[in-house]
């Protein structure tokens, strides 16, 4: 590949005059153009634009002061054009700015005092300066291989590239851009879902994939998070599908480059569709710790078989307290996965505490209630009076301990005899436990 330098190839520095001809925003299609027209600033390989207002302003006030910006990079295309691969924030920020869009704050030097500027309040000669301002640009020709791979190694400046969003760029494709028409944008169908509001609330409130009231810093949705997410599950599902297992699982990357040559990515948000009204049909009730559930991995395993009362167990759970009034459950993302397995091991921790079993060896008078037999405390074991198979809870009340005989009979017992069901175990049969053994 050749790599060299703007003015090495035009014998003329590039200047910001010249980037800013003809730029454009397509809004129907988002393309975003400068340079005559002739460079592409968000080719599908690149991120969205995510520089926040500061990181604009302090571009701005770079050239300003004439200090230099970081090297940028251009990719030549086949027909005469470009596409930039590294300095788009930097670019499009620039843009923004000669077309009015950002202010910047400019001390007077008359009055001394700091003021907001758009490039309309410019005089003449800040004018001429900021238009005038070289950049350092270097356009690389190769094949579409070597150019991804520099993208690869190219130092980017800012705000670093996500795994995702270099994803985005070996597996570019139409079926890549289309993907993140739906789930790279606060305002995409997968976070906002405008038609799709239940409850007052939108897809976006059910992932975890914004970095705090839509701001745009690194785990933002425009960092392309949710798409990650997206196709995390959609991976699963298609290794469940194809009954893949361990070495020949597909991980995101090779879902993406399994899916590349396709037209869109329809499929792919029917399936996410499919997920959201799946997890607002079954637990109507909403719940901000919701966000923080795999749904597309639950949907994958459970949601053929999904209980008609399954917000209703729910909230049955939730509403469960330990001996002292306590919430039992602490972990709200794995009650769901609990009432749709049916597995309410997921909940809980199965072990008691040393003191709690010492105590009640005390307090069992170190006596079996089974057996009836009086052992050391190192002779018995910490035993759910309630099965921990049937929901039982690991809680003092639910304790009790008993020789390892007892307890090694208990669990393996036929439960069409339930001697755990009793209050008490004074007349306990243990001839009759033997008999149906």
């Amino acid at each position: 590949m050749i790599v060299k330098t703007y003015q090495e190839l035009f014998g003329k520095p590039l200047t910001i005059r010249d980037i800013v001809d003809g730029y454009n925003e397509d809004t129907k299609t988002g393309k975003i153009t400068a340079y005559g027209g002739k460079l592409v600033c968000n080719p599908p390989f690149q991120r969205a634009f995510i520089y926040e207002a500061d990181a604009q302003k302090a571009v701005i006030h770079t050239v300003m002061e004439g200090f230099p910006l970081n090297v940028m990079y251009w990719a030549k295309c086949d027909n005469g054009t470009y596409e930039l691969m590294d300095g788009q924030q930097r670019t499009v920020s620039i843009c923004k700015f000669y077309n009015g869009e950002q202010v910047i704050d400019i001390q007077d030097k008359v009055t001394g005092k700091v003021r907001q500027n758009t490039i309309y309040d410019f005089d003449d000669d800040q004018k001429q300066q900021f238009l005038d301002y070289p950049v350092t640009v270097y356009i690389c020709d190769g094949t579409e291989t070597e150019k991804l791979n520099w993208f690869r190694v190219i130092n980017i400046a800012g705000i670093k590239l996500t795994d995702q969003e270099m994803r985005n760029a070996v597996y570019s494709s139409a079926w890549v851009t289309d993907a993140k028409k739906y789930f790279s944008s606060v305002k995409g169908e997968g976070w906002a879902s405008e038609g799709h509001t239940y409850n007052g609330h939108t897809y976006g409130d059910y992932v975890s994939a914004d970095g705090g009231a839509h701001s745009e810093k690194e785990t933002a949705v425009v960092r392309q998070k949710l798409l990650e997410i997206v196709l995390s599950w959609a991976a699963d599902k298609y290794n469940r599908d194809n009954k893949l297992e361990k070495k020949d699982m597909k991980s995101i990357d090779d879902f993406m480059q399994i899916n590349k040559s396709k037209p869109n990515a329809l499929e792919l948000w029917r399936y996410y569709e499919d997920v959201m009204e799946w997890v607002k049909a079954a637990f109507p009730t909403y719940r901000a710790d919701m966000k923080k559930v795999e749904w597309g991995i639950l949907y994958n395993k459970y949601h053929s078989n999904t209980p008609a009362d399954a917000d209703a167990r729910v909230k049955s759970i939730l509403a469960m307290k330990d001996d002292d009034g306590g919430a039992v459950v602490q972990n709200l993302k794995d009650v769901y996965e609990a009432v749709l397995s049916g597995d309410m091991n997921i909940l809980h921790q199965r072990a008691f505490k040393k003191a709690d079993m010492e105590c009640k060896w005390n307090e069992q008078k170190h006596i079996c209630p089974y057996c009836h037999g009086e052992f050391d405390l190192n002779q018995m074991q910490g035993d759910h009076i309630k099965p921990w198979s049937k929901g039982g809870l690991t809680v003092y009340s639910n304790l009790q301990m008993l020789c390892r005989p007892c307890n090694i009979k208990k669990s393996n017992y036929d439960a069409k005899y339930t001697p755990w069901a009793s209050a008490s175990y004074q007349n306990f049969d243990i001839d009759k436990w033997d008999k149906n053994d």
